[in-house]
């Protein structure tokens, strides 16, 4: 099996600074995920599986040294490229 990435589709948290909740929501395409950050179309991105997963690491460094609450994360799938190199969710 090729190498496969695990990450979290969904998240949020609160910026404790600013008292402001953030959130995103991903779905994985076969070129790529889609990220949509606090529910707005005009803060959008296209990103990688192995991306998401650094984002989700950098948001549990955020939160343990306070910079940020309440994180929550959504449930996780795994992706990996098939034989012709698109996106695919590992079923197993």
């Amino acid at each position: 099996m090729k190498k496969s990435t695990t990450y979290n589709v969904s998240g949020k948290f609160t910026h404790v600074e600013t008292n402001t909740e953030h959130n995103f929501q991903t779905q994985l395409y076969k070129v790529g995920i889609y990220i949509i950050f606090n529910g707005n179309p005009s803060r959008q991105a296209s990103t990688s599986p192995e991306r998401v997963k650094k984002l989700i690491s950098d948001l549990k460094k955020a939160e343990s040294k306070g910079e940020i609450k309440d994180l929550f994360f959504g449930r996780e799938i795994k992706a990996t490229k098939d034989e012709h190199g698109f996106y695919v969710e590992v079923t197993e």
